[in-house]
């Protein structure tokens, strides 16, 4: 009997749990109102991300560098901690491929455009005598193809779409090599260094510094074209192609950015910290390295590309099977991609026009070269430029103190700052929204150059606010020079948009 009673008290106890824990989940049952539960808001949808695959080292170590293969076919991932050193995949079949051997302490690596070289730079090591610097290394055999001295401290490595140069985020800012074996320049020096470069030309790149505070544009000559203020972040930073948009990494997600037309911040879910991303050149593949050893691959549907080279730059050495076979699928994969990217360009231009847009070079264009639009992987020139034209006059209102100035000599002083109102315009042409017009503004200057008190458009033909908006914010640095005094002037812009 006692017996008995222990197993009826047990199965009561277990009963008890159970309705203890169907409480607990909130059962919905019929006749009660259904609850929700609350799904956290991923904001806006500048990317379509679809996740493709998981890639993990046989060892749980973080994974500090990721890169992706231009075209999107390829991965490879860096984590010293490991023994195995850097892994590849191919991101068609999900399988491991062997990468040539390399120094143990390679520190950050890069695909080369035509996927016949890998970079990877090196720190000195005092036991083994190796040198710092960055080595190039031949896929098809693994040997040496160059070793360039400096960029030890690189925080990354990226390879411009021709394959002819290398630059490096370091800590005096971006360093520029000409392959195969040029000399380093300090192409853009920063106090604060750089986290990270890619390229959005064959001579401007997009830079990321101060953990993701400033984000520049600039050219290899060191001019800076374009700059954002941004949030610091413990993350890393990865630009997709053109330099539209920014990834940046946080815990359990990565958010993406639009420089060009803002929008808040989207958000990708995933497990684990984001060490690292990588973006494809061709726009298509976003790679994310976690501290738990693991590479998330995410198809990135609405990221443009840019055309690159597929031509090797340094001579890669005699091709291999695994060339040959990707090769292979690649020009199937590229025909079928050529007819739907052809049938999207038709319907988008049809979009445009329905919608009174002007379209302006290819409708899948991007910034190239000198800021206009470049086709993401398929014919057109990649680095043409938008046809805007515009005529500035400026006329002086009213001076008070200073040296006496005439609209003349302030219209010289804006023609000679004009790449510093540039980028307002042609971020609006690139995008098809600007139209032809004339725009009026009337505005203070301070005797130290800045503009003040800027009104609302006396005259506004193009209609566009974000062009005014940017206008507004470059007016306020000090473009006119100082020892004008206090100016009145009112700006005329002329735009031609062809």
């Amino acid at each position: 009997m006692g017996a008995d009673r222990r197993i009826l008290g047990a199965l009561a106890l277990l009963l008890i749990a159970s309705a203890a824990h169907a409480e607990s989940k909130r059962i919905w049952r019929p006749g009660e109102e259904a609850v929700e539960e609350e799904t956290p808001s991923l904001g806006p949808e500048h990317v379509r991300t679809t996740k493709l695959r998981d890639h993990a080292y046989s060892e749980r170590f973080a994974v500090e560098r990721v890169a992706v293969a231009a075209d999107g076919s390829e991965i490879v991932a860096l984590t010293r901690a490991s023994r195995e050193g850097p892994k590849s995949w191919d991101l068609g079949s999900g399988r491991s491929l062997k990468l040539p051997p390399m120094s143990r302490d390679a520190a950050t690596i890069a695909w080369a455009p035509g996927k016949d070289l890998v970079a990877v730079s090196i720190r000195a090591d005092v036991l083994s005598g190796e040198r710092a610097g960055v080595e190039l290394i031949r896929m098809s055999d693994g040997s040496s193809a160059g070793f360039l001295g400096g960029g030890d401290t690189a925080s990354a490595l990226a390879f411009s779409p021709d394959g002819a140069r290398l630059a490096a985020a370091t800590g005096e800012g971006v360093l520029v090599w000409s392959l195969p074996r040029g000399k380093a320049e300090l192409a853009l020096p920063l106090g604060s260094g750089a986290d990270t470069v890619s390229w959005v030309s064959p001579s401007e790149f997009m830079v990321s510094a101060e953990g993701g505070a400033r984000l520049m544009r600039a050219s290899t000559d060191g001019e800076v074209l374009e700059s954002w203020n941004g949030k610091r972040s413990d993350g890393p930073v990865a630009f997709s192609p053109t330099g539209q948009l920014v990834a940046v990494g946080d815990v359990n997600f990565f958010k993406i950015l639009d420089l060009w037309d803002g929008g808040g911040a989207q958000k990708v879910p995933l497990e684990g910290t984001v060490n690292s991303l990588g973006w494809s050149m061709n726009g298509s593949v976003l790679a994310a390295g976690t501290d738990e050893g693991l590479v998330h691959v995410f198809a990135a549907e609405g990221a443009r590309g840019i055309e690159f080279s597929t031509t090797p730059a340094v001579g890669g050495g005699a091709r291999t099977t695994r060339d040959e076979r990707r090769d292979r699928d690649e020009r199937s994969d590229r025909d079928a991609r050529d007819d739907r990217d052809a049938r999207d360009a038709r319907d988008d231009r049809d979009d445009r026009r329905d919608d009174g847009m002007l379209t302006l070079g290819s409708s899948l264009g991007g910034r190239g070269e000198d800021g206009g639009s470049s086709s993401a992987g398929g014919g057109g020139n990649p680095f043409a430029s938008a046809d805007v034209d515009v005529d500035i006059g400026v006329l002086v209102l009213q001076q008070m103190g200073g040296d006496p100035r005439s609209g003349a000599t302030v219209e010289a002083a804006v023609q000679k700052n004009i790449k510093r109102l540039e980028p307002c315009w042609k971020r609006q042409a690139r995008n098809g929204k600007l139209g032809s017009g004339k725009l009026v503004l009337e505005f203070g200057v301070t005797p130290n150059g800045e503009g003040v008190a800027i009104e609302a458009p006396l005259q506004d033909e193009p209609g566009n606010a974000k062009l005014v908006e940017c206008l507004n914010e470059r007016l306020r640095e000090p473009l006119f020079g100082s020892g004008l005094g206090s100016l009145q002037i009112e700006l005329t812009l002329d735009l031609t948009v062809r």
